[in-house]
């Protein structure tokens, strides 16, 4: 859906209510709560656990109405429903039997930062997508760069502060020397201020994508906020994934409300029902029981496991879910098959 505005070009992912709602709400939401921990730590354990089990565990689940919500779909995808959840789980177990817990908190850090990057890649590039042509100045390598940049500048910044803890985990940072982190931090801003002034140039000539160029602003700032201006990593970390979370579970429920937007599909009929349009609390409530089942079935084997052979096998459950969702998520949304392709 397009609209115009004095040299802004709105090309909507759904309609301005949708997109509204997709943009300002996880980016408010993980700055309020965070903020709301900055105050007052003592509220952090019990935000962190709204965040787990409302959004976090959600958003790993919300992958899986991609892939695995019925037979039909579990068979496309084969390996990835079947065959790589043992291959992740029995090399993060390897892992942590070998190193310990605070080598998968750390791949966990690390490896989470990367995904957050690579979403926002990816829905920028959808939003441009959205216009059928954008500006080839919107594509350029600088672009980008500048989406890049700001997050490279805060996790170099989070390995230099070198915090010992991480989500109440021991963990590991990488060394990084206080100049480097200056060095990237000007770089980044010298990319951004380039950036701003190609989208005024395009703004000037009537061309800037204008929802792209919101999202893109959305971006900087929570990275910012939460890799840079919040001092604790944790509190950091609950703004970003909050925002990431939400996001993507609004995301996925547009795409499986496109792709069966021509109304029920016999090979897919429960999922395609509960996508139709006004049934998205339908479709989230159920996505959550699921969710709420699933997750307190593993925690209790993982609890049984952990009395019987003093592993903490919780951890490296979690984890792999996790793990297995970024190595999903890295395919899934790259294919070209209709199925399930997005221009990411």
């Amino acid at each position: 859906m397009l609209a115009q505005a004095q040299g802004l070009n709105f090309y909507w992912l759904r309609n301005v209510s949708f997109d509204s709602t997709f943009l300002i709400l996880p980016l408010v939401t993980g700055i309020f709560f965070a903020a709301l921990c900055t105050s007052d730590p003592a509220l952090f354990p019990t935000i962190l656990a709204f965040d787990l089990w409302l959004l976090g565990y959600h958003h790993v689940i919300a992958t899986y109405t991609r892939i695995a919500f019925d037979w039909a779909s579990a068979k496309a995808h084969k390996f990835l429903v079947f065959g790589l959840p043992p291959i992740v789980l029995g090399i993060t177990f390897l892992v942590y039997w070998i190193f310990g817990s605070w080598i998968i908190a750390t791949i966990y850090f690390y490896w989470q930062w990367f995904h957050y990057i690579r979403q926002s890649y990816g829905i920028s590039r959808y939003y441009l997508s959205r216009s059928g042509k954008a500006p080839d100045k919107l594509y350029s390598p600088i672009q980008t760069m500048a989406l890049y940049a700001l997050p490279i500048t805060g996790i170099l910044y989070r390995s230099w502060q070198a915090p010992e803890t991480f989500l109440f985990m021991q963990f590991w940072t990488i060394p990084v020397p206080y100049m480097l982190v200056i060095i990237s931090g000007c770089t980044a801003a010298i990319l951004i201020a380039y950036q701003l002034y190609s989208w005024f140039k395009l703004y000037r000539a009537g061309h800037l994508h204008g929802s792209y160029a919101l999202y893109v602003l959305s971006h900087h700032l929570i990275f910012l906020v939460s890799y840079i201006l919040i001092d604790d990593i944790s509190i950091g970390w609950l703004a970003i994934n909050m925002w990431h979370n939400m996001q993507y579970i609004i995301f996925v429920w547009l795409q499986n409300n496109n792709k069966f937007k021509n109304g029920i599909d016999e090979s897919h009929r429960f999922i395609s029902r509960i996508s139709q349009d006004g049934k998205i609390f339908i479709y989230m409530l159920i996505c959550l029981a699921i969710t709420f089942f699933i997750y307190q079935v593993l925690m209790a084997i993982g609890i049984i496991i952990h009395y019987t052979s003093a592993i903490s096998f919780t951890v490296v459950i979690f984890m792999t879910l996790n793990f297995h969702h970024y190595i999903v998520d890295s395919i899934i949304w790259k294919r070209k098959k209709p199925k399930t392709a997005i221009a990411a």
